[in-house]
């Protein structure tokens, strides 16, 4: 997917488009601008591949950092949900948990491609961050993700973790997936997770204009792939369905959620939406809005300068809203499938 001749065309098409106009958005820096340019060319690529070797693509999209090496992983295996613990060295063993659940349009992605975005939550939250790697569409579509989150979540309480000591988290898919999750719990009259983290969230399957069409010159995913990845996804199901498209469902009686999204991305105007809408629940709401960051640009090198006081908000919230330890303490012994303690 990120290959030299992408990267030389991207590295043209901005030095000369800055030499004609100046930035694409005002405030964007030519590394911001480059990297927005490659992955909007690389997805374009990638969705004209046959879609094994599309997923090889996606893959590619993992280059190493120096942050990889202050964590720790496990394999393990949670509700007949193959996932993956990822820790910070220094995080106890009866730290709180989150599961994150990873994006990818729904058919994309897994552990490896959000690597890491998974290591940064886990240092900066100071949790033990589970990853499953649920079922991807078409092979398996709609609610079948949902399904998968939700043996997580369970797996984990019957395991000995407290909802009370977990939260759940997703991008972009993976937060459409996980606001659903919550959802689906609460119905089923499941203890719900202390808190949410939806980042850059897909939560109308249907949205069109507003930031869908304004936003479109900037972002580097398009109208034309979030469509193509909805359809994908809820196969025969209509979009509109409030667990597909969560913007439409009652709010009601959720756990306290952090929404995070750049006024730059193409979801800039669903994801304020849902905020407003939870609210109006009577939900916990903190809506973190970021000028000028394309969509989940967590993701993005570590010269972002939003990619920090991103990640640190999202570390004040977990600990704002997960029980103190002294309350509900977990052993490692408890928490059948941690990491031991090092």
């Amino acid at each position: 997917m990120f290959d030299a001749a992408t990267l030389t065309t991207s590295l043209a098409i901005v030095t000369l488009g800055r030499l004609r106009r100046g930035p694409r958005h005002p405030g964007w820096s030519f590394h911001y601008e480059l990297v927005n340019v490659f992955m909007a060319r690389s997805l374009a690529r990638m969705l004209r591949l046959p879609l094994p070797a599309a997923r090889e693509a996606f893959r590619a999209v993992v280059r190493p950092e120096p942050v990889l090496r202050r964590v720790r992983t496990e394999k393990t295996v949670l509700g007949g949900v193959p996932c993956e613990w990822i820790v910070a060295v220094e995080t106890a063993p009866d730290a709180p948990v989150v599961v994150h659940l990873h994006g990818g349009g729904w058919a994309y992605g897994g552990v490896d491609t959000h690597r890491a975005i998974l290591c940064r939550l886990a240092i900066a939250t100071g949790a033990r961050v589970l990853a499953p790697e649920y079922r991807l569409a078409p092979e398996h579509p709609f609610p079948a993700a949902i399904e998968d989150a939700m043996a997580v979540v369970r797996s984990l309480g019957a395991s000995g973790v407290p909802a009370a000591r977990i939260v759940l988290s997703g991008d972009s898919a993976g937060g459409n997936v996980g606001a659903a999750t919550l959802l689906s719990l609460r119905d089923a009259g499941d203890p719900l997770p202390a808190a949410a983290v939806l980042i850059c969230p897909v939560v109308d399957l249907e949205a069109c204009g507003g930031s869908m069409e304004s936003n479109a010159p900037y972002d580097w995913i398009t109208p034309a792939s979030v469509r193509l990845a909805a359809e994908v996804y809820v196969a025969r199901h209509a979009p509109s369905d409030p667990l597909a498209s969560p913007l439409r469902a009652e709010l009601r009686g959720l756990p306290p959620l952090l929404v995070q999204v750049g006024d730059a991305e193409l979801l800039f105007d669903q994801a304020r939406a849902f905020a407003e809408r939870a609210r109006a629940a009577r939900v916990e709401v903190e809506l973190d809005v970021y000028p000028g960051m394309t969509h989940v640009w967590h993701a993005f090198a570590p010269a972002i300068p939003a990619l920090e006081p991103a990640f640190g908000a999202i570390g004040r919230f977990v600990r704002k809203h997960v029980v103190d330890q002294g309350a509900a303490r977990v052993t490692a012994q408890e928490s059948r499938g941690s990491l031991p303690a090092s």
